[in-house]
């Protein structure tokens, strides 16, 4: 086993094609561009290829999606028996929607085998341990016929995840309207409701924001709220506006954050910017919300400029560079980014070396918080103290270690000092 696959890195390709590529034939990419007829059939390529692999994530007990997949040999191989793996989640289970409705209409599956496997899944989920109707986290897939699945992990209620799964739901209703399903999922639908979310932040209380969630085993809500535009984040502030009569605030408070780039070519791009400053996070609600139909010539160019800076970005001095933006103004918040590994081995090696510097025309914070996990469990972490110049940094992997899975870059409102608002850069990652 080579590498894995993340379940929603799939689906970003999986939207962006079957959505766009008919749009993409008639009207370019951009003003006076428009794709030759050997870039259309290598998108129809890709798109099939996406298909094909996508279809190999379905749990064939639940027909949820997993969360992570084993790809060998040019295979997909779902592995029951890892409990880490073999998850799902509110997100994973409505992109498995979303799947079957791309699938019938792009041909891939018949309108009845779409249905058969929509309802398979409806009957799944309604049998989900849930919080006030809301789904938790996660659930472990065992993979065999008649086990309902059960929560793992944790027992966090997302409002992100949950509206993903909502809004993904609203869409099936509506590829398949007037049938048991569609009143159904309905009725699903109708046993909960996002005030549950609505000014929870226990230290900002009244602040009118949908809050990230709650965890039920400590019986409290997080200390943060959805407080940026352009993350995925939205779609939930907005099926809560719309199913629950959420107050607009929950939208109009969204911070709308715009970062200016210098191209190659000395040209100043400014970008509406997601938090973590992901490609996902800011095509993956335009596409679902159908940004490019409201909007085509804004979101379209925003889209463009995104793609655009993370190209400048990821090409600076030839190095694999990462930007973190960050906004910490309010108490108690922190924003960070986090890069997913494939089980590395650490075993051999004593300490993780990279490079760090602040944004000096941005503001950067005084320290940022390095955190090396294995399976959600601290191996180590290190505060690191920031300037605007390069700067080598090392942390130590404890002898005992074997595996890391995740690397999280963090920043809090306490360590960010005077400049709660800025960037931060990171390249170089070796481990020795």
């Amino acid at each position: 086993m080579q590498t894995k696959k993340l379940l929603i890195l799939s689906i970003l390709f999986l939207v962006i094609g079957a959505f766009q590529i008919k749009g993409m034939a008639q009207e370019g990419l951009k003003d006076g561009y428009a794709l030759d007829r050997k870039e259309i059939e290598y998108l129809k390529r890709v798109e099939k290829a996406t298909f094909s692999g996508f279809e190999k994530l379905f749990d064939q007990a639940t027909w949820f999606p997993v969360d992570i997949a084993s790809v060998a040999h040019a295979d997909v191989l779902i592995l029951s028996e890892n409990t880490y793996y073999s998850k799902t989640s509110p997100t994973n289970i409505g992109l498995g929607f979303l799947y079957l409705i791309l699938a019938k209409e792009r041909g891939y599956l018949s309108e009845k085998q779409a249905y058969a496997r929509a309802l398979r899944m409806m009957d799944m989920l309604e049998q989900l341990e849930t919080h006030e109707g809301f789904l938790y986290n996660w659930y472990y897939l065992s993979g065999k016929d008649g086990r309902i699945p059960q929560v793992t992990l944790d027992r966090f209620v997302s409002s992100l995840d949950n509206g993903d799964l909502d809004i993904c739901l609203m869409a099936t209703a509506g590829a398949f309207a007037q049938t048991e399903l569609s009143r159904r999922i309905d009725k699903f639908l109708g046993e909960k409701d996002y005030h549950f979310f609505f000014n929870k932040n226990p230290d900002q209380r009244d602040n009118g924001m949908i809050n990230v969630g709650y965890d039920d085993a400590k019986k409290i809500y997080h200390a943060a709220d959805y407080s940026i535009f352009n993350v995925e984040g939205r779609m939930t502030v907005l099926v809560a506006i719309l199913k629950d009569n959420i107050p607009e605030s929950a939208w109009r408070k969204q911070a709308r954050l715009v970062r200016t780039y210098t191209t190659l070519e000395n040209e100043m791009i400014p970008v509406v910017a997601a938090w973590g400053g992901s490609l996902y996070e800011t095509l993956f609600a335009d596409e679902i919300l159908g940004g490019f139909e409201i909007a085509p010539k804004a979101f379209q160019q925003n889209a463009l400029r995104a793609k655009a800076s993370v190209k400048l970005l990821a090409s600076e001095k030839g190095d694999s560079l990462i930007e973190v933006q960050y906004d910490v103004k309010e108490r108690y918040t922190y924003s960070g980014v986090y890069i997913k590994y494939d089980d590395l081995d650490v075993s051999k090696y004593r300490s993780l070396i990279f490079q760090v510097r602040g944004d000096q025309t941005e503001g950067y914070p005084k320290t940022i918080k390095a955190e090396l996990k294995w399976h959600g469990e601290y191996v180590q972490f290190e505060h690191l103290p920031l300037k605007s110049m390069w700067a080598e940094v090392q942390i130590a992997i404890p002898k005992d270690s074997k595996s890391v899975d995740e690397l999280t870059f963090v920043i809090e409102n306490s360590a960010a000092g005077e400049h709660q608002k800025g960037a931060i850069f990171i390249r170089a990652l070796v481990l020795r």
